[in-house]
């Protein structure tokens, strides 16, 4: 007897397990919810649903929306739930802010569509002094009730940003540049209609500043670059240009009204540390600073005394090379150049002729000599006879310096080098070869070259009769 009580209790409570989820399952139903924004027809994605039972418990918290009717319609995505028959509290939060909720009596499946007090804000922040110009390249720092940091963002180049969906309430917007916070703007939003056609125009304490760059003799600096440190940190470089850097829109304390800016000058990439200069901001302003530059005039002869043309200088300081130039008729000007020890190669065909050390403390002039050489070549047969009906290609580190010369042209200024000749006789090669002139020291020479094995032809003349004709 006890064996079949037993075994009823068993069927019994299998029974109960699968028959309460069936139960269960049969008085399940679901809730769709739309959330939206303070206009009651724009879509709100970005809230927290959370869901709490008739206990207050919470059952459900949903960080983004779960289902969508139409990937193609905001309108149709929302927060699915299947629940059971009952009484539910509903809660909407944004940024932590509770921004919407509602009271829901679950007897069949429904949709509820609920409007929270969230809108978006446009902001633009401007000039304090011109407020049609933008201020971009900011960062934008969005404070609850003063204190309480709920996003942080950047402002596009166009001094625009879109807020969107900001729960009502009291905010204070700062805007800050290179760290620095030049605007600081109170808001309270409390209505939607109140502010959906309207912008919040932050006006920001920005200055350009303008410096004039002259050398000691008061001459304009056009080249070089001068850079801009705020709290010792590089904040711009800017190129000089006619003796002119601009800083657009530097930032200035908002609280202090001011800001110290320490100026640098580079010139060819060399500090001019005379050039560090603090100045006291709290508008827009002007400013000239001088620097100790110099100019370095040059030219460049051979032994001879003969202008040396079509070569490159490379001006070097500390084993670095700061700048090459083109001297085309054997005479340069480097313009204000910092003062110190330089060298200077220089180069034709891409080899060096003359290396020169010079410092540079005054506006000075310097000649340098250039080892180079005008070559005359002269051709010969095995049989030392003069070749002239040949042109001649003039070959230097595979890289072709002259074709088609004649004979009897000087090739001019010639780097004391190996040189590869290649010798043509209407139109057909015969031959190529070398030709070195790392030893010759003289200005001009004509260099032979020898045993050309043309071939020779005999003509034997006769008269009619056969007989040889003298």
């Amino acid at each position: 007897m006890s064996y079949v009580k037993l075994v009823v209790a068993i069927l019994a409570m299998l029974l109960v397990a699968v028959l309460i989820p069936i139960a269960n399952s049969l008085n399940s139903e679901t809730l769709i919810i739309y959330t939206r924004k303070g206009d009651g027809k724009s879509p709100f994605l970005t809230g927290n649903v959370v869901l709490r039972d008739s206990e207050g418990v919470i059952i459900a918290n949903l960080s983004s929306p779960n289902y969508s009717g139409s990937v193609l319609d905001p309108l149709t995505i929302g927060y699915v739930f299947t629940l059971s028959i009952g009484k539910y509290y509903i809660e909407v939060y944004r940024f932590n802010v509770l921004v919407g909720k509602s009271t829901v009596e679950l007897v069949g499946s429904r949709n509820l569509t609920l409007v929270c007090d969230v809108l978006d804000l446009p902001v633009i922040t401007v000039e304090e002094i011109n407020p049609d110009v933008p201020v971009g390249n900011v960062t934008l720092k969005i404070y609850r009730n003063g204190y309480f940091l709920i996003d942080e963002v950047f402002v596009d180049p166009n001094g625009k940003y879109t807020v969107h969906d900001l729960p009502y309430g009291d905010y204070v917007f700062k805007v800050l540049k290179f760290n620095i916070t030049i605007a600081e703007e109170k808001c309270k939003l409390i209505s939607y209609y109140m502010n959906s056609t309207s912008k919040l125009s932050i006006k920001c304490k920005v200055g350009d500043l303008n410096v004039s760059v002259r050398d000691q003799n008061g001459r304009m600096v056009n080249e070089g670059i001068l850079e801009a440190t705020i709290n010792n940190y590089l904040y711009d470089s800017v190129r000089v240009s006619k003796g002119v850097a601009l800083f657009r829109q530097v930032p200035i304390d908002y609280l202090s009204g001011s800001i110290n800016i320490g100026l640098n000058l580079k010139v060819y990439g060399i500090p001019v540390s005379i050039n560090v200069t603090t100045i006291h901001m709290n508008k827009s302003r002007s400013i000239v600073i001088q620097s100790l530059l110099y100019n370095l005039n040059i030219k460049l002869i051979d032994s001879a005394n003969r202008i040396v043309s079509n070569a490159t200088l490379v001006l070097e300081r500390n084993n670095l090379e700061i700048k090459s130039f083109n001297v085309d008729r054997g005479n340069l000007t480097i313009t204000q150049i910092p003062g110190g020890n330089y060298v200077l190669t220089v180069k034709r065909f891409n080899t060096p002729v003359a290396v020169e050390e010079v410092g540079v403390y005054s506006d000075s002039s310097l000649v340098i000599n250039c080892r180079v050489i005008d070559v005359t070549l002269s051709v010969f047969d095995k049989y030392n006879r003069s070749i002239t009906q040949v042109k001649i290609d003039l070959i230097h580190n595979e890289l072709i310096l002259a074709s088609n010369i004649s004979i009897s042209e000087t090739i001019r200024q010639l780097p004391p080098s190996k040189y590869v000749v290649n010798l043509w006789r209407e139109e057909v090669p015969i031959g190529s070869y070398l030709i070195d002139l790392t030893n010759y020291t003289k200005p001009s020479i004509i260099y032979e070259i020898r045993n050309i094995p043309l071939p020779s032809l005999a003509i034997k003349c006769i008269d009619l009769n056969g007989n040889p004709v003298p």
